[in-house]
C-alpha cells in the first residue's frame, strides 16, 4: 500500500515547501536590516537645525594665523613634506586644508593617517597633531618607523568659528558616503590616492564623562585594549555608560560588529573611520576625549593614543615580516 508523504505544515495546516520557507527567512532578514538602517539614519544628524541664512554674521573664536604660524615653524625638516589638500570657501572666506607628510626612515614601512578637528568644536585633536608634528621635526626618531600623513585641522571654517559643522551647516563626519561637503571630498581623495593605510586615527571630543574609542573589530584583533591601558595609566576616566545604537562602551572601548559598517553605508551616514574601514584599512579608530576636561589633558591622551597605536602597528608589521622570512 502506498503511503502519503506528509508535507511541512504551518499555521492552519498550510503546507510550506522549502523554497517558501527560504523566501520568508530572506524577507525577515531584509526587513530586520531595513529597520536597523532606519534607526541608524534617524539617530544621525548630518545637518545643523535652524542654520542661519547667508546674511548672518559668524564671529571668529580662534585665529587661523595660529595654525599657519605653527605649520610655518615646521619648515626645514628633512622628513617633512608640506602641502595643501585643497581650499574650502564659505561666506566669502577661504581656508586651506593642510597636509603634513613625514617619510619613514626605510622602505615598505606601515603608513598612518591622522586627522584632527573634523568638528570645529573639538580643538584638542588638532592641537595634539600640531604638537606631534612639531615633536617629529625636533626629534627625527619620533615615529620614524612609519610614514605619517597628518591633516591637523580638517574643518578649518568650523575650527575658526567654534562650530561643529561646515560653513553651510553640514556635518563632515556623516558625509563620507555622499561627499556633499568640500572637506569630505578632499579627505576621500587623499585616502583613495594614498590608501589603504595601515592605521587611520580620527581624533574627536565628546560630551561624555570619560575617554573612549570606537572599534569595528573583534576584541582579540583590535587595539582597544591598548587604549584602556593608556587611559588607566594616565589616571583618567574610562567611559562605560555611553550607548551607540545597540552597543555600550565598556572599559573605554565601544566595540561595534563589522556588519554595522554596511548598515551605516546603506543609511548614507559614513564617518571617516567607516570610510577607511570599508576601503581597505583594517585598523581605523575614532578616539573620543571628554570636552569638559582640561584641554591639556585631552591633548595628552590623544598624543598617547597615537604613540601606542602606532607602536602596535609597527610591532604587527615586524612580526609579519619575521614570519615571511
Amino acid at each position: 500500500m502506498k503511503t502519503r508523504t506528509q508535507g511541512r505544515t504551518g499555521l492552519g495546516g498550510f503546507r510550506l515547501g522549502m523554497p517558501l520557507v527560504a523566501v520568508f527567512v530572506i524577507a525577515a532578514l531584509v526587513a530586520a536590516n531595513a529597520a536597523v538602517v532606519a534607526v541608524v539614519a534617524a539617530r544621525s544628524h548630518p545637518r545643523a537645525t535652524n542654520w542661519p541664512g547667508p546674511s548672518f554674521t559668524f564671529w571668529p573664536e580662534r585665529r587661523w594665523s595660529e595654525v599657519e604660524e605653527a605649520i610655518d615653524a615646521l619648515a626645514g625638516a628633512k622628513r617633512l613634506s608640506r602641502s595643501v589638500l585643497g581650499t574650502v570657501e564659505y561666506r566669502g572666506t577661504s581656508y586651506p586644508v593642510h597636509l603634513l607628510s613625514f617619510a619613514a626612515r626605510g622602505p615598505d614601512r606601515p603608513r598612518v593617517l591622522l586627522v584632527g578637528s573634523i568638528h570645529g568644536t573639538e580643538p584638542a585633536g588638532g592641537r595634539a597633531l600640531l604638537e606631534l608634528a612639531d615633536g617629529m621635526v625636533r626629534d627625527p626618531s619620533l615615529l620614524a618607523d612609519v610614514a605619517v600623513d597628518i591633516v591637523p585641522i580638517a574643518n578649518p571654517w568650523g575650527w575658526v568659528h567654534g562650530y561643529r559643522y561646515t560653513g553651510n551647516g553640514e556635518d563632515i563626519n556623516r558625509d563620507f558616503a555622499s561627499a556633499r561637503t568640500q572637506e569630505s571630498v578632499l579627505l576621500r581623495g587623499l585616502m583613495r590616492e594614498r590608501g589603504p593605510y595601515d592605521l587611520v586615527m580620527d581624533l574627536h571630543e565628546s560630551k561624555k564623562a570619560g575617554y573612549f574609542v570606537y572599534e569595528y573589530l573583534p576584541p582579540d584583533e583590535g587595539l582597544g585594549s591598548s587604549f584602556t591601558g593608556l587611559v588607566e595609566a594616565a589616571g583618567e576616566r574610562l567611559e562605560d555608560r555611553y550607548h551607540e545604537w545597540f552597543w555600550r562602551a565598556e572599559d573605554g572601548v565601544l566595540r561595534v560588529p563589522t556588519v554595522a559598517l554596511w548598515w551605516v553605508a546603506l543609511a548614507r551616514q559614513l564617518s571617516l573611520e567607516h570610510y577607511a574601514r570599508l576601503h581597505g584599512t583594517r585598523h581605523a579608530y575614532t578616539v573620543e576625549t571628554p570636552v569638559d576636561d582640561e584641554l591639556a589633558d585631552r591633548v595628552r591622551i590623544h598624543r598617547r593614543a597615537v604613540a601606542v597605536f602606532v607602536r602596535r602597528i609597527t610591532d604587527e608589521a615586524a612580526r609579519a615580516g619575521d614570519a615571511a622570512r
